[in-house]
């Protein structure tokens, strides 16, 4: 019978490569070729061809490559292919799907964003959205967050006069420890006079400079400055460092050295 971790398909169509990513971004799971949905084997004639052919499929189409192997019952063959649960988001041609139950789900909208958010060990909180406005911040949100701020000790009642703009840009960066006055303006002045040296003066966002600090950072004390690794340091989402990297590499600031894998990246010498 079909479960959680089990699939059963009559013959191979190259559609069902979308289960690996199903099983993968799950609990993993083993999808049958040959065998009808009561789970008796009906056989297959092209066993030994399935059995060349769907590991370089399934690498194309999910990067992943499970095990497959032929098997046989009452004199007919048929395929099994085990796929393991992988801790990376799998997608299948660029969709992402999931096994839910005996069913496969292709994820779209909210329930890919929280299932990305999930597999990169983030949440909505830690994650930053470069195009928001002000305006987009709740007044009642903030005046909340004063007022716990205040009965915790951390801010002065006086905190209650300020505006939206001093709150967030001020008291809230103060809390959480990162400075906003002397000492970041000091940080932004040195990334800048760091990329004026590299003899490209170009106009970088905030966190463009940020990225391109710890790649710096990394040079000096021989780190290997990874996306990741930059993504742990800043609180960014993998898609906005991964996005820096690539405008700071177009602009000739950095450059990656090794694979796409295993490699790293430095500033240009």
């Amino acid at each position: 019978m079909e479960s959680q971790t089990v699939e059963y398909k009559q013959q191979w169509d190259d559609k069902y490569l979308r289960y690996i990513s199903g099983f993968a971004n799950a609990q993993g799971g083993t999808l049958f070729i040959g065998v009808d949905d009561n789970g008796e084997v009906a056989g297959l004639s092209n066993a030994a061809y399935l059995l060349e052919t769907i590991p370089n499929k399934a690498v194309q189409a999910t990067g992943i490559a499970p095990a497959v192997e032929i098997l046989t019952k009452n004199d007919k063959e048929y395929i099994a292919i085990h796929i393991q649960p992988s801790e990376q988001p799998v997608s299948c041609h660029g969709k992402f799907y999931l096994r839910s139950g005996s069913t496969l789900q292709e994820l779209n909208g909210i329930a890919l964003s929280d299932f990305l958010l999930k597999r990169s060990h983030r949440t909505y909180d830690m994650h930053i959205e470069e195009e928001a406005k002000m305006n987009d911040i709740s007044d009642e949100a903030v005046r909340y967050f004063v007022e716990r701020a205040i009965e915790a000790k951390r801010l002065d009642t006086s905190a209650r006069k300020d505006s939206k703009e001093t709150i967030l840009r001020e008291k809230f960066m103060a809390i959480n420890g990162q400075d906003t006055t002397r000492e970041n303006a000091g940080n932004n002045d040195q990334v800048n006079d760091q990329v004026n040296d590299q003899e490209n003066i170009v106009q970088l966002t905030e966190n463009q400079k940020r990225v391109y600090l710890v790649v710096k950072r990394g040079d000096k004390v021989n780190d290997q400055v990874n996306t990741d690794y930059i993504a742990k340091q800043l609180k960014l989402s993998y898609t906005t460092v991964k996005r820096c990297l690539q405008i700071l590499k177009q602009h000739q600031l950095i450059h990656r050295v090794g694979s796409d894998k295993t490699g790293h990246w430095e500033v240009m010498k």
